[in-house]
């Protein structure tokens, strides 16, 4: 029974091992598209109203949404639908929140932790009184 209970905790070893790697290899996929992503609509987001051009948005969210069928995970993809639909609604009080929705689900998907942020920190990080300005 003890060489049974040895081989088995090699082979499950073994397993966890892969296991873990394969994760580590989806979470390298997957951080510089959510980074191009962040960095683009962060850009879009901070322009100038007058700088706008909503037909920016049309390619990049296109890209963002093929890439995110094959590599995003359940919650960022909803988060992302319901930042898309609101977006394309011009809901502007349910943007900004939607966004920062979106960027928490990315943050989880790669393995952050973001459990004590409170709604508005990651906004404020690159909106100066975000929290009064929403």
């Amino acid at each position: 029974t003890t060489v049974i209970i040895s081989i088995l905790t090699i082979f499950f070893g073994r397993y966890l091992e892969r296991k873990k790697a394969i994760e580590v290899e989806i979470r390298n996929k997957k951080i510089p598209i959510y980074e191009a992503f962040t960095k683009d609509t962060i850009s879009f987001l901070l322009k100038k109203d007058e700088n706008k051009d909503v037909n920016e948005l049309g390619p990049m969210f296109m890209d963002f949404s093929h890439k995110l069928i094959v590599w995003g995970n359940q919650k960022v993809i909803q988060q992302w639908v319901k930042f898309k639909t609101n977006a394309a609604n011009a809901r502007q009080d349910l943007i900004m929140d939607d966004f920062e929705q979106l960027l928490l689900a990315i943050r989880k998907d790669i393995g952050l932790n973001s459990e004590n942020l409170k709604q508005g920190d990651i906004m404020s990080i690159f909106i100066n009184d975000y929290k009064r300005a929403y």
